[in-house]
């Protein structure tokens, strides 16, 4: 999970516009600024790390709780 959790934390910074580091795993991403275009762009860059994921993945559930869980079962 924490290997998991810090590359979602590195390829999430560039792309909103709060802290990563302050975020709680709950927190619903969108609020955060992630938006629809962002979040097509996370999934592709998680591809980049061999998680099997798709734009729908996250957006169905836009916490990093969830996409830990997610992506654990990738």
């Amino acid at each position: 999970m924490t290997d998991t959790l810090s590359t979602l934390k590195a390829e999430l910074d560039p792309l909103i516009e709060h802290d990563v580091s302050t975020l709680d795993p709950s927190d619903n991403l969108l609020f955060m600024g992630l938006d629809s275009m962002r979040m097509m762009t996370l999934a592709e860059r998680l591809s980049r790390h061999g998680y099997s994921v798709s734009f729908m993945d996250l957006a169905e559930n836009p916490t990093l709780d969830d996409w830990v869980a997610l992506l654990d079962n990738t």
